[in-house]
This record gives structure tokens, sequence and C-alpha cells, in this order.
């Protein structure tokens, strides 16, 4: 017969590590990886997804079903002309634009933002060390 308490916790575990997996490895952290080499010209949208896709398996991270609406639902959340930045009224996540060129959407990096968003990042994630350390 099989523990349902030992069940639960393997379930709590394993949402924990997933939570952790999404917590460590961000959207946003591979979006600049991607964009950054290409400065203010930025790059067409398929080679972003597609380059976030490598960066993702070479990490060896787990590739949701819908991860193009993924991709573009994390770019939206930071890129200053989305409707769904606006709404978040947040401009100093504005980490990245876009713009149109033909068919094409072009995705750019804001360099100075995004470096002070990881930056912001990586001393939060010390302070959350240093805090899980005193337990």
């Amino acid at each position: 017969m099989e523990d349902p308490l030992e069940d639960l916790i393997q379930e709590a575990n394993a949402a924990l590590r997933k939570k952790k997996t999404r917590r460590d490895n961000p959207y946003i952290a591979d979006l600049i990886e991607a964009l950054r080499p290409h400065g203010d010209k930025g790059l067409p949208r398929p080679k972003v997804i597609d380059t976030l896709e490598r960066i993702r398996r070479t990490k060896g991270l787990p590739m949701p079903k819908t991860f193009d609406e993924v991709v573009q639902s994390a770019f939206n959340q930071h890129c200053v002309n989305s409707d769904v930045f606006k709404a978040r009224r947040v401009p100093a996540n504005g980490l990245f634009s876009s713009r149109h060129d033909g068919p094409n959407a072009i995705w750019i990096l804001h360099l100075g933002r995004a470096d002070a968003w990881l930056h912001a990042r990586k001393h939060r994630d010390a302070n959350s060390l240093e805090l899980g350390s005193l337990h």
C-alpha cells in the first residue's frame, strides 16, 4: 500500500523544484542574452524565438508546448510598446521595444535598463541566499 503522505510530500517537492527552476531561469534573462549582441538594430521575432529555444534547451530547461506564446508574453511584460506593459505602469521595467520592418517585428533591447534589471536581480538573489542561510 502506498503512503498518501509520502505521495503528497513528493508532489510538493516537485512543485517547489519547478518553481525554483522558473525563478532561477526567467525568460527575461534569456531575452536579454539573445538580444544583447544585436544592439539598437534588434532582431526579428522568429530569430529571437529560435535563439531562446536553443538557449533553454542547452540549459536543459523544460519547453512548454506554447513556447512562442510564453516568450511573447514575457517580452510584452517588459516592452515599452506593448499595451500589457503600459497597463502595468512601471516605466523602469521597459527593457525592450519593438518596431516593424516590413512584415517582421524587430525586437530591441534597451541595454542600460536591462543591465540595471540584471544587477537588481543578482542583488535580490544574493540577499535571498543570505536570508535563506539564516534558517
